[in-house]
């Protein structure tokens, strides 16, 4: 059933569990799901499945949530409006129907798979665009969320700022299915040197005197301030699907087929 006025994706409980899936596919939630007639119900949790339309060549392929819930119906899902959006298409009835052509089109819900590595290598051409691929497109990180600045003071005490160990970093990985490994080229260089310290980086070479905008790499607790801004990016994801070392990222799923889902 397609309903052009539902925000959220919804599977019955009958259809979840004709799909194989268990209580331990399920992650718990606490939003409330209004229902047609008013009322209001408790979903069992959330579970993230792939939905497909079309058939090959042409079938698209997309991973969607879904709120679970234990209620009579003669469905099997509810796909909201902006899964339809995501899936470029209309309703038609029962079906889904493909707005360039036309023609009624199959849908497919699926069990989740075992993520392969070719489904990786489309994910991340699909998600191209994302990535800097110049030194153009590298616009460095905005003052308001991190600059690197230096203590001058001559009287004043240095004191090195101690990293998280990378061991700890291994060990909050244990237990999960798959990881994918980052590296984050030249992230030293998108961080800014506050203004006022910019001149104080200055360096005498055969052309003339020169200063840092950018935070180079080996200045005295340049990684602590690298350390703090991916915290500050990441924090809403940090020990639930991402690790952060510095410039090393990793990505971890509790299972496979939900790794493209973690990566989004």
């Amino acid at each position: 059933m397609v309903d052009t006025g539902s925000f959220a994706d919804v599977l019955y409980l009958d259809a979840f569990m004709k799909l194989g899936l268990t209580k331990d596919n399920l992650t718990p939630m606490a939003l409330a799901l209004n229902r047609f007639t008013g009322d209001s119900i408790s979903p069992l949790g959330t579970t993230i499945l792939p939905v497909t339309i079309e058939e090959e060549p042409r079938a698209k392929m997309i991973m969607t949530t879904f709120m679970v819930v234990d209620l009579p119906s003669a469905y099997n899902v509810i796909l909201s409006r902006p899964t339809l959006n995501k899936l470029k298409a209309m309703s038609c009835s029962r079906q889904i129907s493909d707005p360039h052509e036309g023609a009624v089109t199959p849908m497919r819900l699926e069990p989740p798979e075992q993520l392969t590595k070719l489904q990786l290598i489309d994910f991340l051409r699909e998600n191209a665009d994302v990535f800097p691929w110049s030194p153009k497109e590298m616009l460095g990180i905005d003052l308001g969320v991190t600059q690197h600045q230096l203590n001058i003071d001559p009287e004043a005490k240095l004191v090195k700022q101690r990293l998280r160990k990378i061991d700890q970093l291994v060990d909050a990985t244990a237990g999960y299915e798959l990881l994918t490994f980052m590296d984050a080229f030249s992230g030293y260089n998108q961080i800014r040197m506050a203004p006022q310290d910019q001149e104080n980086t200055a360096f005498i070479t055969s052309r003339g005197v020169y200063c840092y905008k950018v935070m180079p790499f080996g200045l005295k607790n340049a990684g602590a301030t690298y350390q703090r801004m991916v915290d500050k990016l990441f924090k809403h994801q940090l020990g639930r699907n991402i690790e952060v070392y510095v410039d090393d990222m990793i990505m971890k799923s509790k299972t496979a087929s939900t790794h493209l889902a973690d990566l989004v």
